[in-house]
């Protein structure tokens, strides 16, 4: 099963630029978007999870959260946008408009990931060949 999406972010004209120009940079930067309503069970482990390795922006979209959702994403350090609708995809779109990595990783509130994930995203890019991929369970 898919849990999450990997993607370089901008036109694909652009994205050789992007890369190119951060390849003269290391490491590459990863952002993170999560959609979110309402994760305060599992949205700390989440970031733990990503958010411990050197160049990794996250980026919650909360829809409403009415429990402790955006105050965790926020002392875990990342950057809290709020979404005025309550749909994955309208989320997923604002977080990576707003994100600033060239790369997009789209994750799920409740799926932990390796905690070298970064790493393994940025191992997987370096094939220029490769513009996309999945975590699978």
């Amino acid at each position: 099963m898919i849990v999450c999406g990997i993607a370089r972010s901008g036109a694909r004209s652009s994205i050789r630029h992007r890369l190119s120009t951060q390849a003269r940079r290391a490491p590459m930067r990863v952002s993170v978007v999560i959609p979110a309503l309402n994760e305060a069970g599992s949205l700390g482990q989440v970031i733990a999870a990503v958010g411990r390795e050197n160049a990794v922006e996250i980026v919650l979209v909360d829809a409403g959260s009415a429990d402790t959702t955006t105050w965790i994403a926020r002392q875990a350090g990342a950057e809290i946008l709020h979404s005025p609708r309550r749909q994955r995809a309208f989320q997923l779109n604002l977080g990576a408009r707003k994100a600033r990595g060239g790369v997009l990783l789209f994750l799920h509130a409740d799926t932990v990931l390796p905690r070298n994930a970064a790493s393994l995203i940025r191992h997987a890019l370096r094939d220029r060949r490769v513009v996309g991929g999945a975590f699978a369970r």
